[in-house]
């Protein structure tokens, strides 16, 4: 059994693809930016569990 597309529903999808896409990357790109500011926050000595976090969102920069 096949189903096949014709070329305005392909249209859809591939354009609510590039949505969701583009929603996942402002997520991220959020989620980025969030770490960075609580990295800015942060004062005093740091643990090895709390500088491991710091340096894996430095590398992000």
């Amino acid at each position: 059994m096949t189903t096949s597309f014709d070329r305005n529903t392909a249209m859809l999808v591939i354009l609510m693809v590039a949505f969701i896409d583009l929603c996942f990357s402002g997520i991220r790109r959020n989620y980025k930016y969030s770490g960075i500011d609580l990295i800015g926050q942060l004062s005093g000595e740091l643990d090895a569990e709390e500088a491991a976090i710091v340096s894996q969102f430095a590398k992000m920069r």
